[in-house]
């Protein structure tokens, strides 16, 4: 074999094959040559401005850009046409071709090739007809034709010998590699991609190298070695950078996408894929916009967001089918009947994939079809059919393996192991998931499966120490998955894959009476996304999509203003958690802290933080009803709380707007009309804490389930209510505790918002103006007041871009508020000229305030699993406040005046918000002790009045 070292377009004028060899070797150097060639041009021959476009117009191809490259084409082709240039012309055409399949705007790439091969044929160019056949492999390549891609090859190869350059040989090389790694022939593939890295090399393409190398990594990805190329793709996006190859920058954040799912690291594999997608949509490349659409799905399927993966598969697919790109359709496939076996549909799930396992065969896609019999064994084993799955398990693991997948035959030996486990053989599956383990290091969301798994076998065998060791490391790890993610509905997801493994773990702590780890255990799964939230300075939302969140809150407004229900109301509310997954993930957050609080750590800040003494009550649901743990500074106690129909029928009356005013008004007989809250006083919080509490005493209280909707300052026990024995304080979690403390406003100066008027969106409040001038009354400190026009939605989001919130040291709303259906997503504060969703007052960014939510039904919650709970209040921690104060109902005008002025002296006395919130609660006490039960003006001292307002913050 003689290998040749020519120049690029050896056909053409010296100076244009100069430059489009320099070209291939650096774009950017090549690109700048090309257009001084094409300035100088000007005042030369017509043949040789023709040559300087064609040249031009290839450098811009090998710059991405894509149109530009497109328009000046077009010039050497005419010029060309006109000037008889037939190789110039041939070659410009060839260009063409390139560019229009890369946007997708050519019915049939192939048949064009092939006919661009026969022109160069004619016209004697051989060397140039096996240029054109080796596209027509890449053609095949990308169109899943992988065997005639290497038949093409193997037909070429004599022609190669003879005429083909070093280039050449590379580039056949890379071809072939990526033919052979699609149809899992990984080993031939590693080789084909070596020969070509060396040939690459060797002619100095660096360029061409980065790109073999990029291709490469596709390997380590189709064995699931995410660790192996994961930094490996990082440091190609750096190289890619400096030639200024923005597609191959997508590529490469696509592949780092994959990579980081498969880590566990969805909140980077959500970044890399929209900065992906972002990027290819910019350069008009479809086919890998609906890639990016497919892997999106992929990190809202790991986060056990099923309905909305299966959504986006499905919009892959069609897209994919558009595009006639049948192997990644067929992938799209595959993938919803994943998630259609966890949504419950498994009969479906495996009609599904029987047509894509055949069609896997066809294509000899070895490793894919070994993973679609691993998902008809999950669907099979979901139906009941435990043999039939371990044999499909067992087959997929056999063809896995075999081509190097050892994480994926370690997935279905997990299976295996939990199947042997509920057959009865603890033994067998121990060995199972024993041999697993070792292959998934770094694949958390498989590992913690088999820790799980491992742990339930010892436990079987008799040594629950040993296996409560072992799930609480499973819960680590979920934890660690979830502590990643800013979106609630995507740690909650997470959280319910896991619930088994969380409640059995309880469950074995509880019994071995270990409340150390029953705290630990349970805080460490609790407001995880709040956590991440309030851990950055801000959750993160780029520019590009403000334009879609602000349509699509103006979407959710008018669904709220036109009482939209059920279906639609539920799609919208999908189309919004989608959103926010990608928009708060769009650029990674800084790496998040561990989540497990050291209790001693926290006992001794407790004490110097509250001096006058402090008590921690913190709830859990578990499978046999509730459970609360009391802290002390020297005890930790569990106390059972038993889940029967007295409570249940306590917390739906206390809990229920329907009977609010029974349970919270005071009507009916003096000696039963607190009787609801006397159970819930009694049952919730143990005998022993109420007989040591003191009223300058901190209740550190931290809710699980329904206890979220509980105004716990009302509970009552013998005749005393609880926010008179102490100043009631709630947390999110424990782990929320120092955050929140360590915030403080370094400015007085208070932001006084009140809307009165709001069209057909609501009614009146005429009572705002009086509000405001109490709190501008007794605020020691400068205040600003928006009013009605001022108080917009467009002027709080400015303020906040333009960071002047962080001045403030009180913020505090008057209008009206309010959730929907339960929906934590759609509570807001109805500002004068729209609504401002919760996600909005999130990224308010604000610096330690106080905000204080005079409206109603700002603390209401939707609590998701996982202790995931979406409110307004939370909503403003996230965005930097220390503590917030709002409703669990309506407030009510008449009684502000009542409640406002003992609240606002104390806090301008610099007294903190739970301590100034009892302190107004005990003043209206007082108050209803004088006045006498049929006053009709009783009612503005009563529990229905001060109850709702709750404070929840660093205290």
């Amino acid at each position: 074999m003689m290998l040749q070292l020519t120049l690029d377009h050896p056909h053409t004028p010296l100076a244009c094959a100069r430059i489009l060899t320099i070209s291939a070797r650096a774009p950017q150097r090549g690109l700048a040559l090309a257009q001084r060639a094409w300035h100088a041009a000007v005042d030369r021959t017509p043949e040789e401005k023709a040559h300087a476009a064609m040249t031009l117009g290839i450098a811009l191809l090998r710059c991405d850009q894509i149109h530009a490259a497109l328009a000046m084409l077009e010039v050497a082709r005419e010029g060309c046409a006109t000037l008889g240039l037939s190789i110039a012309g041939l070659y410009v055409q060839r260009a063409r071709i390139q560019a229009l399949r890369m946007l997708e705007q050519i019915a049939d790439p192939l048949a064009a090739v092939r006919e661009l091969a026969q022109a160069f044929a004619a016209a004697g160019l051989h060397d140039e007809v096996l240029r054109t056949r080796m596209e027509e492999v890449a053609l095949l390549n990308l169109r899943g034709h992988q065997r005639e891609a290497l038949a093409l090859a193997e037909e070429l190869q004599p022609t190669l010998e003879d005429l083909g350059t070093l280039a050449d040989h590379a580039r056949l090389a890379r071809s072939c590699g990526i033919a052979l790694s699609n149809i899992s022939r990984l080993d031939d593939a590693l080789d084909a991609f070596a020969r070509a890295r060396a040939w690459f090399e060797a002619f100095g393409y660096g360029f061409d190298v980065a790109i073999t190398r990029a291709e490469a990594t596709m390997i380590a990805l189709r064995r699931e070695d995410m660790a192996g190329c994961i930094d490996e793709l990082y440091a190609l996006t750096r190289i890619f950078a400096r030639y200024g190859s923005e597609q191959n920058i997508g590529y490469c954040e696509k592949r780092i996408g994959i990579a980081a799912n498969g880590l566990g690291r969805y909140d980077e594999g959500i970044a890399a894929f929209s900065q992906a997608r972002a990027r290819f949509q910019a350069l008009g490349r479809a086919s890998h916009v609906a890639e990016c659409d497919l892997n999106l799905g992929n990190s809202a399927y790991y986060s056990g967001l099923f309905e909305l993966a299966l959504a986006s598969y499905r919009r892959a697919e069609a897209s994919f089918e558009r595009l006639g790109l049948r192997p990644q359709a067929i992938l799209s496939r595959r993938n919803q009947a994943l998630a259609l076996r966890l949504l419950q549909r498994s009969h479906e799930s495996l009609a599904l994939l029987e047509p894509v396992a055949e069609e896997l065969q066809q294509l000899g896609n070895r490793l894919e079809y070994g993973e679609v019999l691993q998902a008809q064994a999950y669907a099979l084993d979901d139906l009941g059919a435990g043999e039939a799955a371990l044999e499909r398990f067992r087959q997929a693991e056999t063809i896995v393996r075999r081509e190097g997948n050892l994480p994926s035959a370690a997935e279905s030996m997990i299976e295996q192991g939990w199947i042997q486990l509920r057959a009865g053989d603890a033994a067998a599956a121990r060995e199972r998931f024993e041999a697993a383990l070792p292959h998934l290091e770094g694949r958390l969301n498989h590992r913690w499966r088999a820790l799980y798994g491992f742990g339930r076998c010892v436990e079987v065998m008799g040594d629950r120490t040993a296996a409560l060791g072992h799930y609480r490391a499973a819960v680590r790890l979920i934890a660690d998955l979830r502590r990643r993610l800013a979106s609630e509905h995507a740690s909650s997801g997470i959280f319910q894959m896991a619930m088994d493994l969380f409640n059995a773990s309880l469950r074995l702590a509880q019994e071995l009476d270990d409340p150390q780890a029953v705290v630990e255990l349970a805080d460490s799964q609790r407001a995880l996304a709040l956590r991440r939230q309030m851990n950055s300075s801000q959750v993160w939302v780029p520019q590009e999509f403000q334009g879609e969140l602000v349509s699509n809150s103006a979407t959710l407004s008018e669904a709220l203003n036109q009482k939209m229900t059920g279906a639609a109301l539920d799609a919208a509310l999908d189309g919004y958690v989608d959103l926010l997954l990608r928009a708060r993930h769009q650029v990674p957050l800084p790496q998040p802290p561990e989540v497990t609080p050291d209790l001693e750590e926290l006992r001794a800040a407790w004490s110097v933080a509250y001096p006058e003494g402090w008590m921690a009550l913190f709830y859990l649901e578990v499978a046999s009803g509730m459970l609360a743990v009391v802290v002390t500074i020297d005890r930790l106690v569990l106390y059972p709380i038993a889940d029967d129909q007295t409570l249940r029928q306590a917390l739906q009356r206390a809990t229920q707007p329907a009977r609010r005013m029974m349970t919270y008004g005071g009507l009916g007989d003096p000696a039963t009309c607190w009787a609801t809250l006397e159970t819930l006083g009694e049952r919730l919080i143990p005998r022993e804490v109420w007989s040591a509490l003191e009223p300058a005493q901190r209740l550190l209280i931290v809710p699980a389930g329904m206890l979220h909707a509980i105004p716990w300052a009302t509970l009552r026990m013998e005749g005393r209510w609880l926010v008179e024995c102490a100043t009631i304080q709630i947390l999110p979690a424990l782990g929320t505790w120092s955050t929140l403390y360590r915030r403080q406003a370094t400015q007085r100066a208070g932001l006084l918002l009140g809307v009165s008027e709001f069209g057909e969106r609501a009614k009146a409040l005429p009572g705002v103006a009086l509000t405001l001038d109490l709190v501008a009354e007794r605020w020691q400190g400068p205040t600003e007041r928006w009013e009605n026009e001022e108080a917009t939605r467009e002027h709080l989001l400015r303020a906040a871009s333009e960071g002047t919130l962080r001045q403030f040291g009180l913020i505090h709303f008057a209008m009206h508020g309010q959730v929907y259906a339960s929906k934590g997503l759609l509570a807001h504060l109805k500002l004068w000229d729209s609504d401002l969703q919760a996600d909005e007052a999130m990224r308010l960014q604000l610096d330690g305030a106080l905000v204080v939510l005079s409206a109603c039904e700002t603390m209401v919650s939707e609590v998701l699993p996982g202790e995931e709970v979406l409110n307004l209040g939370r909503a403003f921690l996230a965005s930097g406040a220390r503590d917030v104060i709002a409703s669990l109902w309506q407030l009510y005008d008449r009684a502000l005046p009542e409640m406002l002025p003992p609240l606002y002296d104390r806090l301008s006395q610099g007294t903190d918000a739970p301590t100034a919130l009892a302190a107004s609660q005990r003043t209206l006490i007082q108050r209803a002790r004088t006045i006498a039960s049929d006053d009709p003006d009783a009612i503005l001292v009563s529990p229905l009045v001060w109850g709702s307002l709750t404070a929840m913050g660093g205290g």
